[in-house]
């Protein structure tokens, strides 16, 4: 059955819609106004993407909203806790949860050398960095379009931001090489991959600067990505 609110089809047997979570009993259609029956003219930037991309923004299931409770909790707590590390220094901060956080992040890092080794040697250094970044990002999309799991996505948004957070320190040591790398050893001593990005574009003495600009847009995305799962929450909520 298609809902008759939302227009999502429905497993047979439901009492209430997945999506927009209304009680199929108690359901009543809005009474029309003489201004509804006009026909609408269609924006000439309508498409289906937007359409998707709409939907998926507002679809919230009506299940697991202490789970999510606390997983945004979570993700704000830990969030902040990462703000906090030291981008010049973040290997003088070490717990299980933040080297698991970047042991995850390190094995797209590591594939993206790989996988983009064959579009020359500037992507193949940078790819790393992009697939940091690609990976979540896919996720959030994939959620959004096709999954209409907007609360999903908002958590792999959260993903992304973090990677930023994650990849800063790595920008800003690229002028002094401190960093003790995947292989033990720092940048003076072998490959650093911003040393090489930065210095092939004359941006060396900019890597502070510019680390700081990636830190403060992951803060940024981070805290968007609580907001935007806030959001879907309190819709839920007052949904139900």
């Amino acid at each position: 059955m298609i809902c008759p609110n939302c227009g999502i089809e429905q497993t047979d047997g439901l009492s209430e819609c997945a999506g927009c979570g209304i009680i199929f009993a108690k359901y009543k259609p809005r009474t029309k106004s003489p201004a509804d029956t006009k026909p609408r003219e269609e924006s000439p930037h309508s498409s289906k993407l937007a359409q998707s991309v709409l939907q998926g923004m507002f679809t919230i299931p009506s299940n697991f909203m202490t789970l999510r409770v606390t997983l945004l909790a979570g993700l704000f707590l830990f969030g902040l806790r990462l703000a906090f590390i030291p981008v010049s220094d973040p290997q003088s901060e070490t717990s299980f949860l933040l080297n698991t956080m970047h042991a995850i992040n390190l094995v797209f890092h590591e594939a993206g050398h790989l996988l983009l080794s064959f579009l020359g040697e500037f992507i193949t250094v940078l790819g790393g960095t992009l697939m940091q970044l690609i990976v979540p990002m896919v996720f959030t999309v994939y959620f959004i379009l096709w999954r209409q799991d907007s609360f999903a996505a908002a958590a792999t948004f959260w993903w992304f931001g973090e990677n930023f957070i994650d990849i800063a320190p790595y920008i800003y040591d690229a002028h002094d090489l401190n960093l003790i790398l995947l292989g033990g050893h720092t940048g003076k001593e072998g490959p650093h991959d911003w040393e090489y990005i930065l210095g092939t574009l004359g941006l060396i003495e900019q890597s502070h600067a510019i680390a700081w600009m990636a830190w403060g847009l992951g803060c940024l995305i981070m805290l968007a990505a609580v907001a935007w799962g806030g959001l879907l929450v309190y819709k839920q909520y007052r949904s139900t």
